[in-house]
């Protein structure tokens, strides 16, 4: 299955799915319960973003700090400090 295909909707059950966690995803995310928590953040503003819903101020924090958890673990990084 190519995930790059698939629609964000899908992304937690691709992910979560026992034998896809097992096999590639286990190693970079470590819980699935992390994984399922970043998803459930996420949807909502997903919906309002693509619906021409208001996006809030909390909304956007949410989804910076819920992008780069899932990524840094995607690209096998931690989150980098930028600040000084």
């Amino acid at each position: 299955m190519f995930i790059e295909a698939a629609d964000f909707t899908d992304y937690e059950a691709i992910i979560c799915r026992k034998d896809h966690w097992r096999e590639v995803f286990q190693g970079r995310f470590k819980r699935q319960e992390s994984v399922r928590e970043s998803f459930q953040r996420l949807y909502p503003i997903r919906l309002a973003a693509m619906h021409a819903r208001f996006v809030t101020k909390e909304d956007e924090l949410y989804l910076a700090a819920e992008g780069m958890r899932l990524l840094s673990a995607i690209s096998g990084r931690s989150p980098q400090n930028t600040g000084n």
